[in-house]
């Protein structure tokens, strides 16, 4: 995901640069800049054991909520590789880790819109969630992706690509949230994903309400 996402993140949570966990990532393309020798710095990895020097803590699909200990709060990024049971799984494994520790994630899936011949039903239960405060629909051809060749520096880490698809990205948090700190965050979040070489204002990103959650819990339902 395009660094700026990251930064308007943290930004936003009041929370130290490059704290925000990248949920599923890999030695070869986690974010640029932190350092496995903080003791802090994780991230979420196919494999734990030869991932560990790298600062890759294994599956997040098992992870245990207890890593988030001692985050104030933990930010969570979560991008999941586009294989059914982790598409599937996120959601589940999102509220568990949520509701275990004061956190709030930015969810970032493929959306059905605009694929009349392809399925997603990962998003059903994302967007029904309790914890689910807000979404942002990103349009195909009005947001980018960078480029997965972090490893080769001869491209560039900011080596970025218009999605040619649309983008839905999830506002997850067990704790209430102001809707109008929720909007800022979704507008940060759509300049964030904004197309390369083009004034980030002029992304055309809408925003869509989601489920109402449970009595005693406050959704920001965005327009």
């Amino acid at each position: 995901m395009p660094p700026e996402v990251y930064e308007v993140f943290e930004r936003w949570a009041g929370a130290p640069s490059l704290s925000a966990i990248e949920a599923f990532s890999s030695p070869l393309n986690h974010r640029i800049g932190a350092h496995p020798a903080d003791p802090s710095f994780w991230f979420g990895s196919a494999f734990a054991d030869v991932d560990a020097p790298f600062g890759g803590a294994g599956s997040f699909l098992s992870m245990d909520s207890r890593r988030l200990a001692g985050r104030q709060p933990a930010l969570l990024l979560a991008n999941p590789p586009f294989f059914a049971d982790h598409m599937l799984s996120t959601e589940r494994v999102l509220s568990r880790m949520l509701r275990a520790a004061d956190a709030i994630a930015l969810v970032v899936v493929p959306a059905l819109a605009g694929r009349p011949h392809a399925d997603a039903p990962h998003c059903a239960p994302l967007a029904a969630s309790p914890l689910t405060r807000a979404a942002v629909s990103l349009r195909a051809g009005e947001h980018s992706f960078v480029s997965g060749v972090a490893h080769r520096r001869t491209r560039g880490f900011h080596h970025r690509r218009l999605s040619r698809h649309d983008t839905d990205v999830f506002v997850m948090s067990s704790a209430r949230l102001a809707a109008a700190e929720v909007g800022r965050l979704c507008d940060g979040v759509r300049r964030a994903f904004g197309p390369p070489n083009a004034a980030r204002g002029r992304s055309s990103a809408r925003r869509v309400a989601v489920s109402t959650p449970p009595a005693g819990r406050r959704s920001a339902s965005v327009p």
